[in-house]
């Protein structure tokens, strides 16, 4: 397929939070190819503000499988080409309703592979995840150099997460944001609290002026709640209280970010903020896990086979501290945590 610079392309990505993130370099790639064109995406209605505000995209379409078959009704732009991510058929039909020429990975039954023009073959090895969506890339003669996940946090955003972070006593020597948890069809990502609690002490005796806060929805209320409990006066509790582009803003602000695979370590690796990301065998973070971040340390379930059952736990907290610790010798000599402001 030859690509002009003035077509009009229809990305479909209707995902969670982590995979929507993993297309934002198949989205800046097309925008650079298409200085004349447009970049039109479908999502998921409850991720569409992950997407908000990104260079490069001129319509962001949100919406939820039930809604498809009234989408290909009176959804009535058309475009020259669509690039669909998933196996739902119905996505499927939406880019064949939609666009003159469709791509996707080839579907597991003939039906649906019809309606795609180009089916590109699965990889037969695991790979990155962002490598793997920029496949689809290929047929439209489409490389890039440039693999780092996109957010942007508004000017306005900005001033009210400072706003909000005066509000709950956060002074300005450093703050650690905790991801506790996964989500709960795979919460055998979840790092346990007591693990938690072992970093946190830990990082308290190295940098006893750290606060933390910790982040994420209802289901980290009560986790937050005992780890408060545990270092009074150190914890403050975002969970379950902001919106998604409300707690990215709070994130914008962290000294460190600290977490197990879910949507917001995908955010935080987005945002450049430095980080320590933890990584189940099942899902591993190499290939996962943010590329071209400057201040990144991945941490590996120590198990060499990849079960589903293995336990989080196994994963010590001295190994997350050691971490934490490397980090903070590559970090800018102006971060509260680098070893020449102590």
């Amino acid at each position: 397929m030859h690509l002009s610079s003035n077509m009009r392309v229809l990305v479909i990505n209707v995902a969670r939070i982590g995979d929507t993130l993993l297309s934002t370099p198949v989205i800046t790639a097309l925008h650079q190819q298409l200085p004349e064109g447009t970049v039109d995406v479908v999502v998921h209605s409850g991720r569409k503000s992950v997407l908000e505000h990104l260079p490069g995209i001129r319509k962001l379409i949100g919406l939820t499988p039930k809604q498809l078959w009234w989408k290909r009704i009176f959804f009535k732009e058309k475009y020259d080409i669509a690039i669909v991510y998933g196996n739902d058929q119905s996505l499927l039909k939406l880019a064949r309703k939609k666009a003159t020429y469709t791509i996707g990975f080839k579907q597991n039954d003939e039906r649906s592979n019809r309606l795609l023009d180009c089916a590109v073959p699965k990889p037969n090895q695991l790979m990155h995840a962002v490598h793997e969506r920029l496949l689809l890339l290929a047929p439209l003669d489409i490389q890039t150099d440039k693999l780092e996940l996109s957010y942007v946090v508004t000017p306005k955003e900005t001033a009210w997460a400072e706003q909000w972070l005066m509000r709950q006593g956060v002074h300005q020597v450093g703050l650690v944001g905790l991801q506790m948890a996964s989500f709960p069809t795979k919460s055998y990502r979840d790092w346990p609290f007591e693990r938690f609690s072992e970093l946190v002490s830990g990082m308290l005796t190295r940098w006893p002026d750290l606060q933390f806060i910790v982040l994420g929805d209802k289901q980290s209320v009560q986790r937050a709640h005992d780890l408060s409990v545990a270092y009074p006066g150190k914890i403050i509790s975002a969970a379950g209280k902001l919106s998604l582009r409300k707690s990215a803003a709070v994130m914008s602000h962290l000294s460190l970010y600290i977490g197990v695979d879910t949507g917001p370590t995908h955010l935080a690796g987005a945002m450049k903020i430095p980080m320590v990301s933890m990584y189940h065998c099942f899902h591993r973070g190499e290939f996962l896990a943010p590329l071209q971040h400057p201040y990144l340390e991945v941490v590996e379930h120590p198990a060499l086979i990849a079960r589903r059952e293995a336990p989080m736990a196994e994963l010590s907290a001295s190994l997350v501290i050691n971490a934490v610790e490397r980090l903070s010798h590559r970090l800018p000599a102006n971060h509260p945590m680098h070893p020449e402001q102590e």
